[in-house]
Protein backbone atom coordinates (compact mmCIF):
# COMPACT_ATOMS: atom_id res chain seq x y z
CA UNK A 1 0.00 0.00 0.00
CA UNK A 2 1.27 3.54 -1.19
CA UNK A 3 -0.07 6.90 0.34
CA UNK A 4 -1.53 9.47 -2.52
CA UNK A 5 -3.02 12.97 -2.73
CA UNK A 6 -5.85 13.19 -4.82
CA UNK A 7 -4.99 16.41 -7.54
CA UNK A 8 -8.72 16.28 -8.56
CA UNK A 9 -12.21 14.68 -7.46
CA UNK A 10 -12.33 10.83 -7.97
CA UNK A 11 -14.75 8.33 -6.41
CA UNK A 12 -16.78 10.87 -4.82
CA UNK A 13 -13.12 12.28 -2.66
CA UNK A 14 -12.56 15.90 -3.22
CA UNK A 15 -9.35 17.37 -4.27
CA UNK A 16 -6.38 17.00 -1.28
CA UNK A 17 -7.55 14.05 0.34
CA UNK A 18 -4.99 11.45 1.18
CA UNK A 19 -5.92 7.73 0.38
CA UNK A 20 -4.10 4.64 0.68
CA UNK A 21 -3.93 2.46 -2.45
CA UNK A 22 -2.08 -0.58 -3.83
CA UNK A 23 0.48 -0.33 -6.00
CA UNK A 24 -1.25 -0.87 -9.05
CA UNK A 25 -3.89 1.36 -8.51
CA UNK A 26 -1.10 4.09 -7.51
CA UNK A 27 0.98 4.02 -10.62
CA UNK A 28 -2.79 4.31 -12.75
CA UNK A 29 -3.80 7.11 -10.66
CA UNK A 30 -0.20 8.69 -11.22
CA UNK A 31 -0.15 7.89 -14.63
CA UNK A 32 -4.03 9.47 -15.50
CA UNK A 33 -2.70 13.07 -13.57
CA UNK A 34 -5.67 12.08 -10.92
CA UNK A 35 -3.32 11.98 -8.14
CA UNK A 36 0.09 12.59 -6.67
CA UNK A 37 2.82 10.47 -4.61
CA UNK A 38 2.95 12.06 -0.85
CA UNK A 39 5.90 11.79 1.20
CA UNK A 40 4.86 12.97 4.18
CA UNK A 41 8.64 13.43 5.49
CA UNK A 42 9.94 14.94 2.15
CA UNK A 43 6.64 17.53 2.81
CA UNK A 44 7.79 18.03 6.06
CA UNK A 45 11.36 18.66 5.16
CA UNK A 46 10.41 21.13 2.52
CA UNK A 47 7.69 22.90 4.81
CA UNK A 48 11.19 23.28 7.12
CA UNK A 49 13.05 24.74 4.35
CA UNK A 50 10.54 26.94 3.68
CA UNK A 51 10.25 28.41 7.08
CA UNK A 52 14.02 28.59 7.45
CA UNK A 53 13.69 30.47 4.18
CA UNK A 54 11.37 32.94 5.26
CA UNK A 55 13.08 33.64 8.96
CA UNK A 56 16.36 34.30 7.32
CA UNK A 57 14.27 36.91 4.95
CA UNK A 58 13.16 38.52 7.45
CA UNK A 59 16.39 38.53 9.61
CA UNK A 60 17.76 40.31 6.58
CA UNK A 61 15.60 42.67 6.10
CA UNK A 62 15.56 43.12 9.96
CA UNK A 63 19.17 43.72 9.87
CA UNK A 64 18.62 46.11 6.67
CA UNK A 65 16.26 48.36 8.82
CA UNK A 66 19.14 48.28 11.91
CA UNK A 67 21.69 49.51 9.61
CA UNK A 68 20.21 52.35 8.01
CA UNK A 69 18.72 53.68 11.62
CA UNK A 70 22.29 53.31 12.81
CA UNK A 71 23.77 55.27 10.51
CA UNK A 72 21.03 58.13 10.92
CA UNK A 73 22.09 58.26 14.67
CA UNK A 74 25.26 58.49 13.42
CA UNK A 75 24.85 61.42 11.44
CA UNK A 76 22.59 62.91 14.67
CA UNK A 77 19.39 62.73 12.60
CA UNK A 78 16.13 62.41 14.71
CA UNK A 79 15.54 58.60 13.91
CA UNK A 80 11.45 57.64 14.15
CA UNK A 81 10.14 54.91 16.44
CA UNK A 82 12.11 51.37 14.84
CA UNK A 83 9.93 49.57 12.47
CA UNK A 84 8.92 46.43 13.40
CA UNK A 85 8.56 43.54 11.74
CA UNK A 86 5.06 41.81 11.55
CA UNK A 87 5.33 38.20 11.84
CA UNK A 88 1.49 37.47 10.50
CA UNK A 89 1.35 39.66 7.02
CA UNK A 90 -2.19 40.79 6.10
CA UNK A 91 -2.45 38.83 3.33
CA UNK A 92 -2.44 35.94 5.62
CA UNK A 93 -5.05 36.94 7.95
CA UNK A 94 -8.46 35.62 7.49
CA UNK A 95 -10.40 38.30 8.59
CA UNK A 96 -7.83 41.03 6.83
CA UNK A 97 -6.69 42.91 9.66
CA UNK A 98 -10.17 43.48 11.50
CA UNK A 99 -11.30 42.68 14.51
CA UNK A 100 -14.79 41.66 13.81
CA UNK A 101 -17.30 41.44 11.15
CA UNK A 102 -19.21 44.57 12.59
CA UNK A 103 -15.31 46.27 11.77
CA UNK A 104 -15.44 45.10 8.85
CA UNK A 105 -19.10 45.86 7.96
CA UNK A 106 -18.80 49.47 9.33
CA UNK A 107 -15.51 50.16 7.57
CA UNK A 108 -16.94 49.39 4.03
CA UNK A 109 -19.96 51.42 5.06
CA UNK A 110 -17.64 54.67 5.79
CA UNK A 111 -15.92 54.14 3.04
CA UNK A 112 -18.47 54.01 0.51
CA UNK A 113 -20.16 56.96 1.73
CA UNK A 114 -16.70 58.63 1.25
CA UNK A 115 -16.33 59.51 4.87
CA UNK A 116 -13.54 57.01 5.62
CA UNK A 117 -10.22 55.38 4.26
CA UNK A 118 -9.10 52.95 6.24
CA UNK A 119 -6.08 51.17 5.51
CA UNK A 120 -6.99 47.88 6.00
CA UNK A 121 -9.68 48.24 3.34
CA UNK A 122 -7.29 49.88 1.22
CA UNK A 123 -4.73 47.03 1.29
CA UNK A 124 -7.40 44.13 0.87
CA UNK A 125 -9.06 45.79 -2.39
CA UNK A 126 -5.77 47.23 -3.94
CA UNK A 127 -4.64 44.04 -4.95
CA UNK A 128 -2.21 43.53 -2.20
CA UNK A 129 -4.37 40.68 -0.50
CA UNK A 130 -5.59 38.43 -3.05
CA UNK A 131 -8.23 35.77 -2.85
CA UNK A 132 -8.56 33.37 -5.70
CA UNK A 133 -11.95 32.25 -6.84
CA UNK A 134 -11.61 28.46 -8.79
CA UNK A 135 -11.49 30.16 -12.15
CA UNK A 136 -8.07 31.60 -10.90
CA UNK A 137 -9.93 35.31 -11.07
CA UNK A 138 -9.77 38.27 -8.40
CA UNK A 139 -12.94 37.75 -5.88
CA UNK A 140 -12.27 41.16 -3.71
CA UNK A 141 -15.06 42.55 -5.93
CA UNK A 142 -17.67 40.87 -6.97
CA UNK A 143 -19.90 41.39 -10.19
CA UNK A 144 -22.38 43.56 -8.67
CA UNK A 145 -19.64 45.99 -7.62
CA UNK A 146 -20.01 44.94 -3.97
CA UNK A 147 -16.90 44.32 -1.49
CA UNK A 148 -16.55 40.15 -0.57
CA UNK A 149 -16.23 39.61 3.19
CA UNK A 150 -12.95 37.92 4.29
CA UNK A 151 -12.94 34.13 5.19
CA UNK A 152 -12.45 33.81 8.55
CA UNK A 153 -16.28 36.00 9.07
CA UNK A 154 -17.58 33.65 6.16
CA UNK A 155 -16.21 30.24 7.91
CA UNK A 156 -17.40 31.96 11.13
CA UNK A 157 -20.79 32.24 9.79
CA UNK A 158 -21.36 28.92 8.38
CA UNK A 159 -20.03 26.97 11.30
CA UNK A 160 -22.74 28.83 13.16
CA UNK A 161 -25.39 27.96 10.43
CA UNK A 162 -24.75 24.06 11.29
CA UNK A 163 -24.41 24.72 14.91
CA UNK A 164 -27.96 26.31 14.90
CA UNK A 165 -29.54 23.43 12.65
CA UNK A 166 -30.91 20.78 14.27
CA UNK A 167 -31.34 18.62 11.39
CA UNK A 168 -28.30 19.53 9.12
CA UNK A 169 -25.86 18.77 11.39
CA UNK A 170 -26.60 15.58 11.70
CA UNK A 171 -26.58 14.64 8.14
CA UNK A 172 -23.75 12.66 6.34
CA UNK A 173 -21.64 16.03 4.69
CA UNK A 174 -19.60 16.25 1.54
CA UNK A 175 -17.48 18.86 0.58
CA UNK A 176 -16.87 19.18 -2.96
CA UNK A 177 -15.71 21.74 -5.71
CA UNK A 178 -17.73 21.07 -8.19
CA UNK A 179 -21.46 22.13 -9.13
CA UNK A 180 -22.27 18.67 -9.37
CA UNK A 181 -21.92 15.22 -7.48
CA UNK A 182 -22.59 11.59 -8.74
CA UNK A 183 -22.61 8.88 -5.70
CA UNK A 184 -22.54 5.49 -5.88
CA UNK A 185 -24.70 3.07 -4.24
CA UNK A 186 -25.52 -0.58 -4.35
CA UNK A 187 -28.83 -1.34 -5.86
CA UNK A 188 -30.57 -3.41 -2.90
CA UNK A 189 -34.01 -2.94 -2.28
CA UNK A 190 -34.36 -7.09 -0.53
CA UNK A 191 -32.14 -9.29 1.53
CA UNK A 192 -33.88 -12.27 -0.27
CA UNK A 193 -31.27 -14.96 -2.31
CA UNK A 194 -29.85 -13.45 -5.66
CA UNK A 195 -31.16 -9.85 -4.37
CA UNK A 196 -28.26 -9.17 -1.83
CA UNK A 197 -26.06 -6.22 -2.84
CA UNK A 198 -27.71 -5.88 -5.43
CA UNK A 199 -27.05 -9.66 -7.09
CA UNK A 200 -24.06 -11.13 -5.23
CA UNK A 201 -25.13 -14.91 -3.72
CA UNK A 202 -23.19 -17.46 -1.87
CA UNK A 203 -23.96 -21.13 -2.55
CA UNK A 204 -23.23 -24.63 -0.88
CA UNK A 205 -21.27 -26.37 -3.18
CA UNK A 206 -19.81 -30.05 -3.43
CA UNK A 207 -15.60 -30.79 -4.16
CA UNK A 208 -14.79 -30.44 -7.89
CA UNK A 209 -18.13 -28.84 -8.43
CA UNK A 210 -18.73 -25.93 -10.80
CA UNK A 211 -19.53 -22.86 -9.29
CA UNK A 212 -21.99 -20.36 -10.47
CA UNK A 213 -21.35 -17.07 -10.98
CA UNK A 214 -23.14 -13.71 -9.37
CA UNK A 215 -22.59 -9.68 -9.88
CA UNK A 216 -23.39 -6.97 -7.80
CA UNK A 217 -25.91 -3.77 -8.84
CA UNK A 218 -24.66 -0.54 -8.61
CA UNK A 219 -26.56 2.90 -9.28
CA UNK A 220 -26.00 6.68 -9.03
CA UNK A 221 -27.14 9.42 -7.27
CA UNK A 222 -26.88 12.60 -8.96
CA UNK A 223 -26.41 16.09 -6.32
CA UNK A 224 -26.42 19.63 -8.10
CA UNK A 225 -25.92 22.12 -5.51
CA UNK A 226 -28.48 24.87 -5.23
CA UNK A 227 -27.84 28.68 -3.74
CA UNK A 228 -29.63 29.15 -0.75
CA UNK A 229 -29.17 32.83 -0.01
CA UNK A 230 -30.17 35.53 2.33
CA UNK A 231 -30.26 39.37 2.01
CA UNK A 232 -30.31 41.72 4.44
CA UNK A 233 -30.55 45.66 4.16
CA UNK A 234 -28.64 47.97 7.20
CA UNK A 235 -29.47 51.60 7.24
CA UNK A 236 -26.73 53.81 7.88
CA UNK A 237 -27.92 55.03 11.44
CA UNK A 238 -27.33 51.18 12.53
CA UNK A 239 -23.92 50.62 10.42
CA UNK A 240 -22.64 54.15 12.17
CA UNK A 241 -23.96 53.59 15.24
CA UNK A 242 -24.41 49.93 17.18
CA UNK A 243 -21.62 47.44 16.25
CA UNK A 244 -23.17 45.29 18.74
CA UNK A 245 -26.84 45.27 16.98
CA UNK A 246 -24.96 44.71 13.55
CA UNK A 247 -22.86 41.52 15.36
CA UNK A 248 -26.65 39.95 16.67
CA UNK A 249 -27.93 40.81 13.02
CA UNK A 250 -25.07 38.77 10.91
CA UNK A 251 -23.53 36.69 13.34
CA UNK A 252 -27.08 35.23 14.86
CA UNK A 253 -30.15 35.96 12.46
CA UNK A 254 -28.61 35.54 9.63
CA UNK A 255 -27.40 32.24 11.00
CA UNK A 256 -30.42 30.89 12.34
CA UNK A 257 -32.11 32.29 9.46
CA UNK A 258 -29.81 29.67 6.78
CA UNK A 259 -30.17 27.24 9.46
CA UNK A 260 -34.12 27.14 8.97
CA UNK A 261 -34.51 26.67 5.53
CA UNK A 262 -31.85 23.90 5.61
CA UNK A 263 -33.40 21.82 7.73
CA UNK A 264 -36.96 22.69 6.02
CA UNK A 265 -35.49 21.33 3.05
CA UNK A 266 -34.21 18.31 4.31
CA UNK A 267 -37.67 17.52 6.13
CA UNK A 268 -40.02 18.63 3.84
CA UNK A 269 -37.66 19.45 0.45
CA UNK A 270 -39.41 18.60 -3.18
CA UNK A 271 -36.15 18.12 -4.79
CA UNK A 272 -36.30 20.81 -7.39
CA UNK A 273 -34.34 23.56 -6.99
CA UNK A 274 -33.87 22.50 -3.43
CA UNK A 275 -32.73 19.15 -1.51
CA UNK A 276 -35.00 16.29 -1.84
CA UNK A 277 -36.62 15.73 1.97
CA UNK A 278 -37.42 12.67 4.03
CA UNK A 279 -40.62 13.33 4.01
CA UNK A 280 -41.04 12.63 -0.02
CA UNK A 281 -38.19 10.57 0.15
CA UNK A 282 -38.03 7.42 -2.02
CA UNK A 283 -37.38 5.35 0.70
CA UNK A 284 -39.08 6.19 3.79
CA UNK A 285 -41.62 4.11 4.67
CA UNK A 286 -45.30 5.56 5.64
CA UNK A 287 -47.12 3.49 8.93
CA UNK A 288 -50.63 3.22 8.71
CA UNK A 289 -52.95 4.25 11.42
CA UNK A 290 -54.60 2.43 14.10
CA UNK A 291 -57.74 0.52 12.94
CA UNK A 292 -60.27 3.03 14.53
CA UNK A 293 -57.62 5.31 15.88
CA UNK A 294 -59.17 8.97 16.68
CA UNK A 295 -58.16 12.25 14.13
CA UNK A 296 -54.98 13.88 15.39
CA UNK A 297 -53.50 11.55 18.10
CA UNK A 298 -50.66 9.25 18.69
CA UNK A 299 -50.61 5.86 19.92
CA UNK A 300 -48.30 3.17 21.39
CA UNK A 301 -48.94 0.80 18.54
CA UNK A 302 -47.63 3.77 16.37
CA UNK A 303 -44.52 4.04 18.00
CA UNK A 304 -43.89 0.15 18.26
CA UNK A 305 -44.96 0.10 14.63
CA UNK A 306 -42.73 3.29 13.43
CA UNK A 307 -39.95 1.47 15.71
CA UNK A 308 -40.39 -2.10 13.97
CA UNK A 309 -39.71 -0.46 10.54
CA UNK A 310 -36.88 1.15 11.02
CA UNK A 311 -33.75 -0.61 9.57
CA UNK A 312 -31.83 -2.78 12.50
CA UNK A 313 -28.63 -1.06 11.31
CA UNK A 314 -29.89 2.55 12.04
CA UNK A 315 -30.95 1.91 15.99
CA UNK A 316 -28.10 3.17 17.34
CA UNK A 317 -28.12 6.78 15.26
CA UNK A 318 -31.58 7.02 14.50
CA UNK A 319 -33.19 10.06 16.38
CA UNK A 320 -37.33 11.17 16.75
CA UNK A 321 -37.98 14.39 14.79
CA UNK A 322 -41.55 15.73 16.33
CA UNK A 323 -43.39 18.31 16.24
CA UNK A 324 -43.86 20.23 19.76
CA UNK A 325 -47.60 20.00 19.49
CA UNK A 326 -47.62 16.48 19.28
CA UNK A 327 -45.87 16.35 23.13
CA UNK A 328 -49.12 16.19 24.61
CA UNK A 329 -49.94 13.20 22.77
CA UNK A 330 -46.65 11.45 23.48
CA UNK A 331 -47.10 11.87 27.34
CA UNK A 332 -50.41 10.13 27.70
CA UNK A 333 -49.38 7.31 25.51
CA UNK A 334 -49.85 4.01 27.07
CA UNK A 335 -49.26 0.16 27.05
CA UNK A 336 -52.13 -2.51 28.39
CA UNK A 337 -50.53 -4.86 31.24
CA UNK A 338 -53.08 -7.43 32.43
CA UNK A 339 -56.08 -6.05 33.50
CA UNK A 340 -53.91 -2.09 34.02
CA UNK A 341 -51.74 -0.53 31.93
CA UNK A 342 -48.71 2.27 32.06
CA UNK A 343 -47.13 5.16 30.31
CA UNK A 344 -44.97 4.87 27.33
CA UNK A 345 -43.21 7.87 27.55
CA UNK A 346 -43.27 9.47 31.20
CA UNK A 347 -41.13 8.60 33.91
CA UNK A 348 -41.83 6.40 37.14
CA UNK A 349 -42.36 10.18 38.85
CA UNK A 350 -45.56 10.94 36.59
CA UNK A 351 -46.13 14.08 35.92
CA UNK A 352 -44.43 15.68 38.45
CA UNK A 353 -40.82 14.24 37.36
CA UNK A 354 -38.58 15.81 34.47
CA UNK A 355 -40.26 13.69 31.24
CA UNK A 356 -37.90 11.29 29.43
CA UNK A 357 -35.95 12.62 26.53
CA UNK A 358 -35.98 9.27 24.64
CA UNK A 359 -38.23 7.22 22.75
CA UNK A 360 -37.56 3.58 22.56
CA UNK A 361 -34.02 4.72 24.18
CA UNK A 362 -33.38 6.99 21.36
CA UNK A 363 -33.56 10.66 21.62
CA UNK A 364 -36.53 12.94 21.00
CA UNK A 365 -35.99 16.44 19.18
CA UNK A 366 -38.71 19.34 18.53
CA UNK A 367 -37.82 20.47 15.27
CA UNK A 368 -40.66 23.58 13.71
CA UNK A 369 -40.07 21.82 10.40
CA UNK A 370 -42.40 18.50 11.12
CA UNK A 371 -46.12 19.24 10.43
CA UNK A 372 -48.89 19.50 12.97
CA UNK A 373 -50.00 17.04 15.04
CA UNK A 374 -52.41 14.43 12.88
CA UNK A 375 -50.36 14.93 9.60
CA UNK A 376 -47.63 12.75 7.72
CA UNK A 377 -44.17 14.41 9.16
CA UNK A 378 -45.62 15.27 12.78
CA UNK A 379 -43.41 12.62 13.43
CA UNK A 380 -39.99 11.25 12.07
CA UNK A 381 -37.78 8.38 12.91
CA UNK A 382 -35.36 8.80 10.92
CA UNK A 383 -31.14 7.90 10.86
CA UNK A 384 -29.33 11.07 9.07
CA UNK A 385 -26.03 8.87 8.78
CA UNK A 386 -27.91 8.14 5.41
CA UNK A 387 -28.99 11.66 4.54
CA UNK A 388 -26.32 12.67 1.75
CA UNK A 389 -25.88 16.46 1.98
CA UNK A 390 -23.55 18.10 -0.24
CA UNK A 391 -22.13 21.72 0.13
CA UNK A 392 -19.35 24.11 -1.93
CA UNK A 393 -16.35 23.84 -0.69
CA UNK A 394 -16.37 27.36 -0.77
CA UNK A 395 -18.24 27.36 2.07
CA UNK A 396 -20.46 30.76 2.58
CA UNK A 397 -20.22 33.31 0.16
CA UNK A 398 -20.98 36.82 1.05
CA UNK A 399 -20.68 40.58 -0.18
CA UNK A 400 -21.97 44.03 0.73
CA UNK A 401 -22.66 46.81 -1.36
CA UNK A 402 -23.77 50.35 -1.25
CA UNK A 403 -25.12 51.31 -4.84
CA UNK A 404 -28.47 49.30 -5.32
CA UNK A 405 -30.27 51.23 -2.16
CA UNK A 406 -27.67 54.28 -2.67
CA UNK A 407 -31.49 56.45 -2.25
CA UNK A 408 -32.53 55.22 0.70
CA UNK A 409 -29.57 55.16 2.70
CA UNK A 410 -29.26 51.35 3.07
CA UNK A 411 -26.18 48.93 2.33
CA UNK A 412 -27.14 45.21 1.18
CA UNK A 413 -25.17 42.22 3.24
CA UNK A 414 -25.88 39.23 1.01
CA UNK A 415 -24.84 35.15 1.80
CA UNK A 416 -24.95 32.43 0.10
CA UNK A 417 -24.09 28.31 0.62
CA UNK A 418 -24.62 25.69 -2.28
CA UNK A 419 -26.08 22.52 -1.01
CA UNK A 420 -27.76 20.11 -2.11
CA UNK A 421 -28.56 16.69 -0.34
CA UNK A 422 -30.61 13.68 -0.62
CA UNK A 423 -31.59 9.99 0.90
CA UNK A 424 -28.74 7.68 0.52
CA UNK A 425 -31.24 5.21 0.45
CA UNK A 426 -33.67 4.75 -3.21
CA UNK A 427 -35.92 2.22 -1.77
CA UNK A 428 -36.90 0.49 0.69
CA UNK A 429 -35.61 -2.70 2.08
CA UNK A 430 -37.32 -6.14 2.18
CA UNK A 431 -36.26 -8.43 4.90
CA UNK A 432 -34.47 -11.93 3.58
CA UNK A 433 -37.47 -13.71 5.17
CA UNK A 434 -40.71 -12.21 5.37
CA UNK A 435 -42.15 -8.96 3.41
CA UNK A 436 -42.43 -6.30 5.72
CA UNK A 437 -40.22 -3.64 4.38
CA UNK A 438 -37.67 -1.17 6.55
CA UNK A 439 -35.76 1.87 6.16
CA UNK A 440 -33.86 4.60 7.49
CA UNK A 441 -36.41 6.80 7.24
CA UNK A 442 -40.27 6.36 8.85
CA UNK A 443 -43.12 8.40 9.21
CA UNK A 444 -46.64 7.99 10.82
CA UNK A 445 -49.37 8.47 8.10
CA UNK A 446 -52.32 11.28 8.22
CA UNK A 447 -54.48 10.76 11.13
CA UNK A 448 -57.23 12.42 10.14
Amino acid sequence: MKRIKLLVEWEGYPPGTLLDVNDEAVEALIAAQTAAPYDAEAIKQAQTEADASATAETDRIRQIVDDALAGLKASNVSVPPRVQVISEPLDRDAKKGFNTFADFMGVVHKHNIGRLTDNRLAKYLSGSVQEKAITGLGELVDSDGGVLVPPEFRAELLQKTYETALVANRCRRLPVSVNALRINYIAESSRADGSRSGGIRGYWGAEAGTMTPSAASFGQLQLTLNKLYAVIYATDELLSDSIVTLNEMVNTMVAQELAVVLDEAIINGTGAGQPLGIVAGPSTISVAKETGQLAATIVSENILNMFRRLYARSRNSAVWFVAQDTMGQLYQMSLPVGTGGGLTFMPPGGLSGKPYATLMGLPIIEIEQCQTLGTVGDIILADMSQYLLAEHSLGMLSATSIHLRFLQGEQIFRFSIRVDGQPWWKSALTPMHGSVTVSPFVTLATRA
